[in-house]
């Protein structure tokens, strides 16, 4: 039925859905469309016709992941469908889903028009963490980018700190990023080498601002902070801000 609307409004616009039961197939085809955002127990979701999406927001937690070693990851199909794509908020789990399938260091075409990308980001996940990189890497007019980690689990951090410490190796920068705002941070390894990342490879960064976890105990964020700060930067102007993550 929402097919069937989407399909017979070719003005459409704007399209948020919210808490729709009973839906989780969803496939857009509308040509007009420039904004959209869903919250919505989803298995699936599929951009067939929307080459004039501006706006994407997508917080889902049942996507499938479909991984078929060896095929392309479902960034491509995602990104292939959204050639005007400005701003980009991806949910809790969504990296997790993108990055089902090979995730390359980089997609084969640019999303050049990307200048705001907003990411919740599994710091112990390699997977979510090579998907993150390969849509950034692959964004080179990105000005802004948002991330809120999280680390699950008891899963070990040595294969994700291995991972990190390899993308030294790849020759890139982020020529037009601006400003970075890091969120939930705790002070893990694999938190901090994210964050160097960022600082090592943004010649033009103005502004980190890095938001603490609430429960962090007074001597841990002593010790994070001096750690942050000794970190090397690309950006002779890069501020960095250190904010106590307002529990409510």
């Amino acid at each position: 039925m929402f097919e069937t609307i989407f399909s017979s409004s070719p003005l459409l616009e704007r399209l948020k859905l919210v808490r729709c039961k009973g839906i989780e197939h969803l496939s857009i085809h509308a040509p007009h469309l420039k904004n959209y955002a869903v919250k919505n127990e989803l298995k699936s979701i599929c951009f067939k016709h929307t080459p004039n999406l501006t706006e994407v927001s997508i917080i889902s937690y049942y996507l499938e992941e479909n991984i078929q070693p060896g095929k392309a990851s479902n960034l491509f199909k995602l990104l292939g469908a959204l050639p005007r794509i400005e701003k980009l908020y991806l949910g809790e789990y969504f990296l997790k889903f993108l990055a089902a399938g090979s995730v390359p260091d980089r997609l084969p075409t640019n999303t050049n028009h990307l200048k705001i990308l907003n990411i919740c980001l599994g710091v112990n996940d390699v997977d979510e963490i090579s998907c993150a990189l390969c849509l950034i890497r692959s964004s080179p007019n990105l000005q802004e980018l948002e991330i809120s980690v999280s680390t699950w689990g008891d899963d070990p951090i040595e294969p994700v700190l291995n991972f990190l410490e390899a993308q030294d190796c790849i020759n890139y920068t982020r020529d037009q990023l601006r400003i970075v705002k890091i969120k939930f941070i705790m002070g893990s390894k694999p938190q901090l080498e994210l964050i160097k990342i960022q600082l090592a490879r943004s010649p033009l960064l103005e502004r980190m601002s890095i938001q603490r976890r609430e429960f962090i105990n007074s001597s841990v964020g002593l010790t994070m902070t001096k750690e942050l700060t000794e970190l090397p930067r690309a950006s002779p102007k890069a501020e960095i801000i250190y904010l106590d993550l307002d529990p409510c």
